[in-house]
């Protein structure tokens, strides 16, 4: 699972989510909690990662969601509550809560 990780971190072309789901008793009826650091440690500490919830996650996906991106594409409002980031032409934007941001180049 690390190696899948990286491979995604490493590639400047990819967004999205990478999700993990498990329950601690795995690890724990198995004894394996060094398994569990095996996966974890690589994921951990980078600075330009969001970790976050399932439901920080579920409400960020609403949000962005929400986004009124312009007919023209030039411009993208975000209606919602919550500063969405947007992955456009490989270009990445910042469309803060209640703001419009322009998209041109």
């Amino acid at each position: 699972m690390p190696e899948r990780f990286e491979a995604l971190y490493n590639n400047p072309h990819a967004a999205g989510v990478f999700y993990i789901w498990g329950h601690s008793f795995e690890f724990h009826d198995k004894n394996d909690w060094a398994g569990l650091e095996r996966i974890y440690k690589p994921l951990a500490g980078k600075p330009d990662v969001w970790y976050c919830t399932n439901i920080e996650l579920f409400d960020y996906e609403a949000a962005r969601q929400r986004i009124v991106l312009a007919a023209n594409r030039a411009s993208a409002f975000n209606p919602s509550g919550t500063p969405v980031t947007l992955k456009l032409d490989e270009r990445l934007f910042d469309v803060p809560s209640g703001q419009t941001v322009s998209l041109a180049v």
